[in-house]
């Protein structure tokens, strides 16, 4: 089921199958999807550089 409100622009992301494989585990350790979990390593990323 979609999540309310409006939708987000696409964004299309390319890794190699191993980091994919990475991505899906913390996605199941945590209980959220694929783009939920990119969505937030992408915060964490951008929090960290301007650190």
């Amino acid at each position: 089921m979609p999540r309310p409100g409006p939708r987000r622009p696409i964004v299309t992301v390319r890794v190699d199958q191993e980091d994919l494989t990475e991505v899906d585990r913390l996605a199941t350790a945590e209980g959220v999807g694929r783009s939920e979990m990119v969505r937030r390593l992408l915060v964490e990323a951008m929090a960290a550089r301007r650190a």
